[in-house]
């Protein structure tokens, strides 16, 4: 008997540690973990809250476009820099400007952008450049 009441609470304690449980419910709720973190919806504001703010505007906004890349209005990403090269083409990263230049790390200049911001901004484009 007492073989048996240990294999069940056994069985219970290890079962309730498994995901999706009520033990693993528990223990993530206590410790602030998500369930499953839905991978964020990247769109224009949000890679503009995250980089553009920080590291873009102050050279390349609508006051001041240097190598007419305007960084600040959605609908200025989508035409030609003084090099003509397209600033973003929706779903083509390796065909936009703005990532081609952020990845080589020639942009920006004095600040570049670190591995998930890059990321981010190649996120963006590849799923269509939303607003």
């Amino acid at each position: 008997m007492k073989f048996w009441s240990l294999f069940l609470f056994s069985l219970l304690f290890y079962s309730s540690c498994l995901p999706g449980t009520t033990g693993d419910l528990i223990f993530r709720e206590q410790n602030f973990i998500p369930f499953e973190q839905e991978p964020e919806e990247v769109t224009f504001r949000l890679v503009t809250e995250k980089i553009f703010e920080q590291k873009c505007l102050s050279c390349h906004k609508t006051d001041r476009d240097l190598g007419g890349v305007d960084l600040s209005r959605y609908d200025a990403l989508f035409g030609y820099s003084d090099y003509f090269q397209p600033i973003v083409t929706p779903n083509d990263p390796d065909n936009s400007g703005l990532y081609t230049e952020v990845a080589s790390g020639s942009m920006p200049p004095r600040n570049p952008l670190n591995e998930e911001e890059i990321e981010l901004i190649r996120r963006w484009i590849e799923s269509g450049a939303a607003q």
